[in-house]
């Protein structure tokens, strides 16, 4: 008899990614996103710059005033950091994109 084919792995909590490892979120209100090479870096309203390590970030609270580009976007998403838009101080949550749905976007397309 031929040797069947596992379709489905199981999953165990060794094969999960470590939480641990990244920071969970950090929230950022009144000033832009935008690349520096192929880094994210923060613009405050009093046009600080503050680079952000996106890959030790899980999640990136974008509050009211904030500016994103589209290349920060899919830095962020190459990262598998998550973006959420969300009001001030983070009482009302709008929407959010992660990594995996916008490659699931672009494959569509």
């Amino acid at each position: 008899m031929s040797e069947k084919v596992r379709l489905l792995v199981k999953v165990t909590r060794d094969t999960l990614p470590q939480v641990k490892d990244k920071y969970p979120f950090i929230y950022l209100e009144r000033g832009r996103l935008e690349i520096d090479d192929s880094s994210i870096k923060w613009i405050d309203a009093e046009a600080n710059v503050v680079p952000l390590p996106v890959a030790t970030l899980n999640t990136i609270l974008l509050g009211p005033g904030t500016t994103v580009t589209h290349e920060a976007i899919k830095v962020a998403a190459a990262a598998n950091c998550s973006i959420c838009w969300v009001g001030e101080d983070s009482l009302l949550f709008y929407t959010e994109i992660s990594g995996l749905q916008l490659v699931i976007e672009t494959l569509k397309n």
